[in-house]
């Protein structure tokens, strides 16, 4: 009788390694080649006769000459368009598969269905798999929220991406940039233990997805809320080390919403000044900029970083249904010369047809002190 093999996480033992010193990565190499020759044996004659179909998942997608070498005729459907919802529910599963369990959720909440879906798109939807545009809802995160009938932040419950969170470190890499990131496929589509990609591991792992193909160059963002605010949460605390005060972040997007922008400066002031000093690899901008963002976002306000512009880019734009913030940061200047780049550059001239009023806010950092010195803000309608 024909055999079917299924392979689920074929990369655990050696991500499990990942982001712990070197004495960890090279557990992760010697598993990596106990992992080759046993794929290897699948491809040989004496097993392969046999076989009537194999199927292998994991998180990572390691590079043929690393771990697939030996079984070499595979077919990779990572990227491949014809499967592009295999792995998610569509927008017409949710609006047909799934109408009797929206409506129940809509009653609990006091909404309409209309308005219960437009949530689980925006917290569970947007993930893309190849250059066909078409986006899918993580199944997980769904069954949960409609099981639970709440939304919450249920993927990032069955576990955190500490590698990952690690790796993001060593590199110091720029958090800000993640959103509208751009690269190649060689890039983020495999990658090789000794020369980790954070673009590809990000991808790989679910906390980035396919925006945008144009050409050949992949623009990358965040897939829906659920992830951007989980994600960002974590690393946050990893900047923090769980400083009790840092917790405090919760409450920025209560008082960004009520227009309470002292408490909303009281409190990022407390939460700077928790951030050990030996967690500061350099007092600039960029740092200041990077703790900003992460707190903000993980408050799970709609937030967008280095917002493109036709004369610049705006340092953070936070969105309200009534209400837009731009904010620009200065470092040992003045809270005037940000506000000053706000009006030269004329940032507020893209959102003034929103209908929404616009609050420009100029924010300058002292390097000493590490923390606020001066803020002020204008309105506009």
């Amino acid at each position: 009788m024909p055999v079917v093999i299924l392979i689920d996480e074929y990369d655990k033992p050696l991500t499990d390694h990942l982001g712990r010193g070197e004495k960890a990565l090279e557990t992760a190499k010697a598993n990596r080649d106990i992992l080759k020759h046993f794929l290897g044996v699948i491809k040989d004659g004496d097993v392969s006769d046999v076989l009537r179909f194999v199927f292998i998942t994991g998180v990572s997608k390691f590079s043929r000459v690393s771990i697939f070498s030996e079984l070499n005729n595979l077919d990779d459907i990572t990227m491949n368009r014809h499967y592009a919802e295999m792995l998610g529910y569509s927008q017409h599963e949710m609006e047909t598969c799934f109408a009797g369990h929206i409506e129940e959720f809509a009653k609990e909440y006091g909404q309409t269905p209309e308005q219960v879906l437009d949530s689980l798109r925006s917290y569970y939807n947007g993930y893309r798999f190849s250059e066909k545009d078409v986006r899918v809802y993580n199944p997980f995160s769904v069954l949960k929220a409609l099981n639970e009938q709440a939304f919450k932040n249920y993927w990032f419950e069955t576990g955190t991406p500490t590698f990952l969170v690690n790796l993001l470190h060593e590199n110091r890499w720029y958090l800000p940039t993640i959103e509208n990131m751009q690269a190649t496929e060689s890039v983020f589509s495999v990658y090789e233990i000794e020369r980790l990609q954070p673009e590809a591991l990000l991808f790989q792992t679910g906390y980035i997805t396919v925006k945008n193909v144009e050409e050949g160059l992949y623009t990358f963002d965040y897939p829906n809320q659920e992830v951007k605010s989980a994600f960002l949460e974590i690393l946050f605390y990893s900047y923090t080390e769980g400083n009790r005060d840092a917790s405090r972040f919760v409450l920025l997007s209560k008082y960004l919403r009520l227009e309470d922008l002292n408490a909303f400066i009281e409190t990022m002031t407390a939460v700077y000044a928790s951030v050990p000093y030996a967690l500061e690899s350099r007092r600039d901008e960029a740092y200041f900029h990077t703790i900003f963002y992460l707190m903000v976002s993980a408050s799970g306000v709609t937030a967008h970083s280095e917002v493109l512009t036709c004369d610049g880019r705006i340092d953070l734009l936070v969105e309200f249904p009534d209400k837009i913030y731009l904010i620009e940061f200065k470092c040992n200047q003045n809270a005037d010369a940000a506000l000053q780049q706000i009006r030269d550059k004329g940032y507020e001239r893209k959102y003034r047809q929103s209908g929404k009023k616009i609050i420009l806010t100029g924010i300058n950092f002292d390097t000493e002190k590490r923390n606020i010195a001066e803020w002020k803000c204008e309105y506009r309608r």
